[in-house]
């Protein structure tokens, strides 16, 4: 073997392997309150430079775990991209079993990190949603995912 074959095996060696991105099932998640629709964030929209639009949504997240129980896992909250204004979600959580965070439209970020013991993983959210209302035109779904990331 060549130098530089054995340096690429000891190289490939040494790297983490990939971890494998499963999408969690969050059927059994439940909408607990929201408002009915975005509110203007200010008392007069357009003047000065605060456009936004604003809601709260507080969610009964119940993620399917049950394949995973007893092994290392960081779990992601995915916002899907649409075709408005970038949409920020803000979430805090009320029982402490996973992380607070925040998210953007077209990203992830993580909401758990660690050994998972339940089958079920329950958590109540607060998600404070905040987009610009200058270009909303229609009503909007939002997606939002959950992505393990197997260690």
């Amino acid at each position: 073997m060549t130098r530089f074959g054995l340096f690429s095996l000891l190289l490939a060696l040494c790297m983490p392997a990939a971890a494998e991105v499963v999408l969690l099932d969050d059927s059994a998640s439940q909408v607990v309150s929201s408002q009915r629709q975005m509110q203007w964030r200010s008392p007069l929209p357009g003047r000065g430079s605060d456009h936004d639009v604003v809601m709260t949504v507080v969610v009964d997240l119940r993620l399917n775990t049950a394949a995973w129980v007893g092994r290392p896992a960081r779990i992601h909250m995915r916002l899907a991209r649409d075709s408005g204004p970038d949409v920020r979600a803000v979430w805090r959580t009320q029982r402490g079993r996973m992380l607070d965070g925040e998210v953007v439209s077209g990203d992830r970020s993580l909401i758990f990190a660690g050994t998972i013991t339940q089958p079920l993983m329950e958590e109540r959210l607060t998600i404070d949603l905040r987009t610009d209302g200058r270009w909303m035109t229609d009503r909007r779904r939002l997606q939002f995912t959950y992505e393990l990331d197997e260690q």
